[in-house]
């Protein structure tokens, strides 16, 4: 759709351009009875300038947001009693280095799931950049839509109702489906201090320490067709209601993932802010010879 919309705008646009100045040319032409004077030369020029430059933004514009790209990486978790009594919910996606910026990214959450944060990985944890996400509802999950321009990691934390508390008893039904594209697919739960007779269905033998001492169950990553589902339920016992912890970690910690490289491929953006600069610059050359061949005539 955003394809053939900026084709046609182009299209129109150096079509309308092309009929106003042959016309105006052609009537110059004629009211002078000869061929085309300087003056019309000039702009004749300036106007194959311009036709070029409106191609090129077009182009350019249709290499913007990179809408269909499919994440390299992307990692699942739910940490029951996290934050407090309920379910933090967190999604990290990662891209290939050769994913031009900036990059649609689309991500399913529970529904009713109530965004916490959104946004960019950077390199420096202390860097990442927040944005804020539209949220589109749909019938069984929620759709948080919002784009990277900086880095080609992105991540959304949600705060979730998905846990049933029963005395010092604790339960989560976790069901996944695939919404959208990813080449790999893992999910994790982490377990709160305090917690007894832990138990995850179906077993996952990898488990590991996390830096502030929670043990982290980990599902191998998996290669998941959009649509297909993965069920998970993690029972344990809890004597307390106090929060593992008072607030969550940086984003950059708790995605454990390898952080992004610096650098990376000019945004596409830059490149049709230079062709604007460009353009500008032509129309001013073209001004300049436009007066000066008027002067000369």
């Amino acid at each position: 759709m955003r394809f053939w919309f900026v084709v046609e705008i182009a299209s129109a646009t150096v079509l309308l351009f092309n009929g106003l100045a042959d016309g105006w040319r052609r009537k110059r032409a004629a009211r002078r009875g000869g061929g085309l004077s300087k003056r019309d030369l000039g702009v004749d020029m300036l106007r194959k300038i311009i036709f070029a430059l409106i191609i090129f933004l077009s182009i350019s514009s249709l290499a913007g947001i990179a809408t269909g790209a499919v994440p390299d990486k992307l990692i699942v978790q739910a940490w029951p009693e996290y934050s407090d009594d309920q379910v933090l919910f967190m999604e990290t996606v990662a891209f290939p280095d050769s994913t031009p910026l900036p990059i649609e990214v689309k991500l399913a959450i529970p529904k009713g799931a109530q965004v916490t944060w959104a946004g960019e990985l950077m390199a420096d944890a202390s860097q990442d950049i927040e944005t804020t996400p539209k949220v589109n509802r749909f019938d069984d999950y929620d759709e948080v839509a919002f784009t990277l321009t900086k880095s080609r990691m992105g991540q959304v934390e949600a705060k979730w109702a998905g846990l049933k508390v029963e005395g010092e008893n604790r339960a989560l039904n976790f069901e996944w489906i695939q919404r959208y594209e990813a080449k790999e697919t893992q999910i994790k739960f982490k377990v709160p201090t305090g917690s007894t007779d832990v138990k995850v269905t179906p077993q996952l033998s990898d488990i590991s320490k996390s830096p502030d001492g929670m043990e982290v169950y980990s599902a191998p990553p998996v290669s998941l067709p959009v649509g297909q589902k993965l069920g998970y339920e993690v029972t344990y016992k809890r004597s307390t209601n106090v929060p593992a912890q008072s607030l969550a970690q940086s984003a950059q910690a708790q995605a454990n993932i390898p952080a992004p490289a610096g650098g990376g491929s000019r945004n596409s953006s830059e490149y049709i802010a230079v062709a604007l600069i460009a353009l500008t610059a032509a129309v001013i050359a073209g001004a300049i010879i436009y007066q000066k061949n008027r002067t000369a005539e």
